[in-house]
């Protein structure tokens, strides 16, 4: 366990999606805050590293008011400290976040709008590294997800990846000089991702992948009972634009459900849920599960 300094006792700290910046040696962290002050925003810490231990010191809260409570979903650090991108994987706002539950038709509006709508975001915001005593400015960079989950850069930070899960499919942007993304291509993905980080090491993108999607259905509907099978997608760009495109491991759900995240770790693959207490550990496979190279549309 990693222990946190500095972070503020009116706030509660239940993290979403986290994104780590060697870069800049920051954690970023999204946060559905059910504190005090009930709202919607992405926390900040520096990594401190001691000779045998780690330590998160709070930095900042960003905040804005056109982050929907429960909405936000997945982080990534910009070009530099004091900027950043942050998914929106929800049209609205569900107004009993932090009572523990939603209504019916809460729940209902959440699965017309990732089925049939394409209403999901990602921000982008900026903030002054010298005046933590000012509001960071936010505003929409990309739209018209059905739900844009995980976000990543590749490491000179010049392009961002997201994962619009219900679509199956990876959105390609280059970032722009004053920030702002241009959409470059689509990949289809062989299923529902989740989350995606980019292994420098690899020269791949890593993300989750559920195949079945009326088991993650049910799942999200609130039956625990129900076993989602999930494993690991990886994706590596090509110099000609088109992108290998592997399935490297399925589990079946019976040791982790509703796998989320998916990393190399030591020679391994780390499997993460958001209802498991821990990671699975499993040794990689001599060979992929299937591979092929894929073509992105425009």
């Amino acid at each position: 366990m990693v222990p946190i300094s500095g972070f503020p006792a009116s706030k509660t700290f239940n993290p979403h999606g986290l994104s780590f910046s060697n870069q800049t040696q920051r954690v970023y962290a999204v946060n559905h805050d059910c504190g005090t002050h009930v709202y919607e925003g992405i926390e900040i810490f520096r990594l401190v590293r001691g000779p045998s231990s780690l330590k998160l010191v709070y930095e900042r809260s960003i905040t804005s008011a056109s982050f929907p409570l429960g909405a936000m979903n997945d982080v990534v650090e910009g070009a530099y400290l004091g900027e950043l991108y942050v998914t929106q994987w929800l049209a609205g706002s569900i107004p009993e976040q932090c009572a523990g539950h939603e209504s019916f038709v809460d729940a209902l509006k959440v699965k017309i709008n990732a089925l049939f709508r394409r209403m999901s975001k990602v921000h982008r915001c900026v903030w002054d590294t010298e005046k933590p005593e000012d509001a960071a400015r936010c505003s929409v960079v990309a739209e018209g997800f059905k739900g844009a989950n995980g976000i990543a850069s590749d490491p000179d930070k010049k392009q961002l990846f997201v994962i619009d899960a219900p679509d199956k499919a990876m959105h390609v942007f280059d970032r722009t000089q004053d920030g702002s993304l241009h959409l470059k291509h689509i990949l289809q993905l062989p299923y529902l991702g989740d989350n995606v980080e980019f292994d420098a090491d690899a020269g791949k993108l890593t993300m989750a992948g559920s195949p079945l999607m009326h088991e993650v259905i049910k799942r999200l509907g609130g039956d625990a009972s129900v076993e989602v099978s999930g494993g690991m997608i990886t994706v590596q760009p090509l110099t000609n634009a088109s992108y290998i495109v592997q399935e490297i491991l399925m589990h079946d759900g019976s040791l982790m459900s509703f796998v989320s995240s998916a990393v190399f770790f030591h020679g391994n693959i780390l499997l993460g849920s958001p209802p498991s207490d821990g990671v699975l550990v499993c040794p990689i496979p001599e060979h992929p599960i299937s591979s092929e190279v894929r073509s992105p549309s425009l």
